[in-house]
C-alpha cells in the first residue's frame, strides 16, 4: 500500500480503512474534515490511517513525532510530544490504523491535532470474524496463506467462512486453533488477501 501511494499519490486499490471504519466509529468524536469547523484548542478524538511520518527530537533529546492521519474523508497532521510518543511505543507506524485524542491547534488556515493519547482500536474480544469467499477462489495456495495470517493473530474470536457459488452459499466455522484477536492489523492482511468486501 505504501508503494502504491508513493507511485501514484493515491490509493489504486481498495482503501485500507474499508471494512474497519466501524472500528473507528466506536472511538471517534468527529471525522477529520469536521475539524476545520471547530474552534482552536477544541478537544477531539479522530481516527484513521497513518501516512507519512517525521520523527524528531526535542532540545532535551526526547522523541517527537509528526505524522499524517487519514480517514475516508480527509487528512490532518498530528503532533505527538514525548509523553504521548513514549506511551504509544511502536504503534505509531506507517499504514497503522490509530485513534488519536488531543486538541486542535489552529495556525491560520493550517490545523494540527496535538496528541494527548494514541491507541490502536480493537474489536470486542467476543466478536467473530466473518469472511465471504467465492468457492472457486479457494486454491490451496490461498488457503495456506489464509491459515498463516490467522495463525499470526491468535485470540478468542471465532472465524467463519461463507463460501459462495452459483448454487448458493454455505457457512463454515473454522476450528478453534484458528481463533483470532480481531485487530485492525488482522483486517488489513485479510483484505489484502481476499479483497475488502470479503471481510465483515
Amino acid at each position: 500500500m505504501s508503494f502504491e501511494k508513493e507511485m501514484l499519490g493515491l490509493f489504486i486499490s481498495d482503501h485500507p480503512l474499508l471494512g474497519v471504519e466501524h472500528l473507528l466509529g466506536r472511538f471517534v468524536t468527529c471525522t477529520i474534515p469536521e475539524l476545520w469547523e471547530m474552534d482552536d484548542t477544541t478537544s477531539v478524538t479522530v481516527g484513521g490511517l497513518v501516512g507519512s511520518i517525521n520523527r524528531r527530537f526535542t532540545r532535551k533529546g526526547e522523541p517527537m513525532v509528526f505524522f499524517e492521519l487519514e480517514d475516508l474523508e480527509g487528512s490532518v497532521e498530528v503532533v505527538a510530544f514525548p509523553k504521548a510518543v513514549m506511551a504509544a511505543g511502536p504503534m505509531i507506524r506507517e499504514d497503522a490504523v490509530l485513534v488519536v485524542s488531543g486538541h486542535l491547534d489552529h495556525r491560520g488556515d493550517d490545523i494540527k491535532v496535538i496528541a494527548r493519547e494514541v491507541i490502536e482500536p480493537e474489536l470486542r474480544s467476543d466478536q467473530s470474524v466473518r469472511l465471504k469467499v467465492p468457492a472457486v477462489q479457494l486454491s490451496p495456495d490461498l488457503v495456506s496463506r489464509l491459515q498463516e495470517i490467522l495463525a499470526n493473530h491468535p485470540g478468542p474470536a471465532p472465524v467463519y467462512i461463507e463460501m459462495t457459488s452459483d448454487g448458493g452459499s454455505k457457512v463454515w466455522k473454522l476450528s478453534d486453533e484458528y481463533r483470532v484477536e480481531p485487530r485492525s492489523a488482522l483486517y488489513a492482511e485479510l483484505r489484502e488477501l481476499l479483497g475488502s468486501r470479503a471481510v465483515t
